[in-house]
């Protein structure tokens, strides 16, 4: 279920946006290449399960009490099985090298809005199709115009920000919850708009 839910998600948005005109027909292949790659991890970690689990060889049964009483007891062990198991250990595939969030599903964190209220990053993917959080402080997105009016631009001091988005100036959150783009710098308007439309594959066939 975690990783069918996935799917659906994934090609959901996308039949969305293409439907409603706003993405182009080449986001829809973007489909595979996303979730093939995790289809074939799970294959390969129940292989490997079945492999350790049905093995009630002296050799496997000493092996399963091993990894259970000295491996499965330290906390990146089973930060890595939780991953593989939900489906969220391989990234989905960049054009090019990007930081460390983009690819992965963005973790929930609480933020200050420049009105001093506090919203959550989850609960603005609630109302909204896509998420730009700028994070820098520089207040470099403001007035930045989208195409959608779906898509939300927010300035937010973050409250206790994820390990993971340490470092991160601002970033790109699409409907699935994914992070497409993100920068450790002071994020420029004209790198957010090309990067929207790499993500539609607006102006692709």
């Amino acid at each position: 279920m975690n990783f069918c839910i996935q799917d659906a998600f994934n090609l959901g948005w996308k039949l969305g946006a293409v439907i409603r005109g706003e993405a182009g027909d080449a986001l829809l292949d973007t489909y595979e290449a996303e979730r093939r790659p995790i289809a074939e991890d799970l294959f390969g970690s129940v292989n490997a399960q079945v492999a350790i689990q049905f093995d009630f060889s002296p050799r496997g049964l000493a092996f399963t009490q091993h990894f259970a009483k000295h491996l499965l007891t330290k906390p990146e062990v089973t930060e890595h099985l939780w991953a593989e198991l939900n489906g969220v250990q391989t990234p989905y595939p960049q054009p090019e090298e990007r930081p460390a969030p983009v690819g992965f599903p963005a973790p929930d964190f609480e933020m200050f809005l420049p009105d001093g209220s506090t919203t959550r990053l989850y609960e603005l993917l609630r109302h909204h199709a896509f998420v730009v959080v700028d994070l820098s402080g520089t207040k470099a997105l403001r007035g930045l115009e989208l195409p959608n009016d779906q898509v939300a631009v927010i300035e937010g001091h973050p409250i206790r920000l994820p390990m993971a988005l340490r470092g991160v100036s601002a970033l790109i959150v699409r409907p699935d919850s994914y992070v497409v783009w993100a920068t450790t710098s002071a994020p420029n308007p004209d790198a957010v708009l090309a990067e929207y439309a790499r993500i539609l594959s607006i102006g692709q066939p």
